[in-house]
């Protein structure tokens, strides 16, 4: 595993957008993926950056507000991406968790208890994003629900519950 560091994004965002286009978006328009990313403003979306020894920036993941009921909150990823030459190296994972005990310190100040977020990913993607949701979120819930955009396959919503 190569040394990051997990940090908000700041000054960084379009390094950070520009890596989630290249990753995962990569026949869309940067504009359109940027405006995605900036639809929801701070603090309801937070955005955060693995950064290697060099200031390379390696990874990104959005954390945004799903849903608030009385003082708990859950969250949801609408983003990760790390470079895919380095894939399998625990950077997802770092990047994943030590982003959500950055968010979760920022909700408890505002008086607000996280108390479970959400991912998805599509069926089809079961050589990556799958088998490290799997590892990396276990134990949690995963259900398949139907695409919305092709008659076959779906989508997997990964639901954890944090109850501490």
């Amino acid at each position: 595993m190569i040394d990051i560091t997990v940090r908000a994004a700041g000054s960084d965002l379009d390094k950070a957008i520009h890596l989630a286009r290249e990753e995962i978006y990569d026949d869309t328009d940067e504009a359109f993926v940027k405006q995605f990313l900036s639809s929801t403003c701070y603090p309801f979306s937070q955005v955060f950056v693995a950064e290697d020894r060099e200031g390379e920036i390696v990874g990104t993941v959005t954390w945004m507000v799903h849903d608030v009921f009385e003082t708990q909150i859950i969250l949801e990823v609408p983003i990760i991406a790390v470079k895919e030459e380095l894939w399998r190296q625990g950077i997802g994972k770092k990047l994943l968790l030590d982003s959500l005990k950055q968010a979760k310190a920022f909700w408890a100040l505002q008086g607000l208890r996280v108390v479970g977020f959400k991912v998805h990913t599509e069926e089809k993607n079961n050589d990556g994003p799958i088998a490290f949701y799997d590892a990396v979120l276990a134990p949690v819930t995963k259900v398949l629900l139907p695409d919305f955009w092709e008659e076959k396959g779906g989508t997997y919503l990964y639901h954890k519950r944090m109850w501490e």
